[in-house]
């Protein structure tokens, strides 16, 4: 039987810190779409840790906000910290948790558009982007085994 852990590195392809190898390990597993070639310092990073053998927790960095991003954050209770360069939010998720993710992507997504007034000029590729990542994570839970689902205790 496969960890969740397992599961992620396998579809992610590993750790945010590539140095890291060991599936047993609870560090933060990079689930963003960000290469080398992505230099912005507000480009919005995305990362899971496995906090149980259900439980997961998803930390996001610049994720651009609106009141309608932070109402869909409220519903998934959602720690955010506004900071000097940007915002932290930190988002306790579980394999059932698809369908909220869903929505806080598509209102990320609705953040721009035509003729649409925001924040950031660079939210213009950063809200799409992130809307991606985070509709393929809720698309990867929907998608696991039923191993990692029901979890012997």
């Amino acid at each position: 039987m496969s960890t969740l852990a397992d599961h992620f590195l396998r579809f992610y392809g590993g750790f945010a810190d590539k140095r890291i190898k060991a599936s047993s390990s609870d560090r933060a597993i990079k689930i963003d779409d960000r290469t080398e070639f992505d230099r912005s310092p507000v480009f919005c990073s995305m990362f899971v840790r496995v906090t149980g053998p259900t439980q997961l927790e998803l930390s996001i960095t610049n994720l651009p906000l609106d009141e309608h991003v932070r109402k869909s954050l409220t519903s998934l209770r959602a720690k955010i910290a506004e900071m000097d360069y940007g915002n932290q939010v930190e988002i306790p998720i579980t394999l059932k948790s698809a369908k909220r993710l869903r929505r806080l992507a598509t209102q990320v997504r609705r953040i721009v558009g035509r003729g649409r007034r925001y924040a950031d000029p660079n939210w213009k590729w950063i809200c799409p982007r992130t809307a991606r990542s985070l509709n393929r994570l809720a698309t990867f839970l929907d998608q696991l085994p039923m191993d990692c689902r029901c979890p012997t205790s």
